[in-house]
């Protein structure tokens, strides 16, 4: 539905920059994550 509407260019733009967005996400470690790791720990 979105390709149909948008376009392919527009979407798979979007989903690139979804891809970029998890990644950095997934590369930082917050505050709460770092606690219940040495909590374990």
């Amino acid at each position: 539905l979105a390709r149909s509407a948008f376009g392919d260019d527009v979407v798979d733009h979007y989903l690139n920059n979804a891809r970029v967005e998890l990644a950095a996400f997934d590369s930082a470690i917050t505050d709460w994550e770092r606690f219940r790791g040495f909590e374990r720990l």
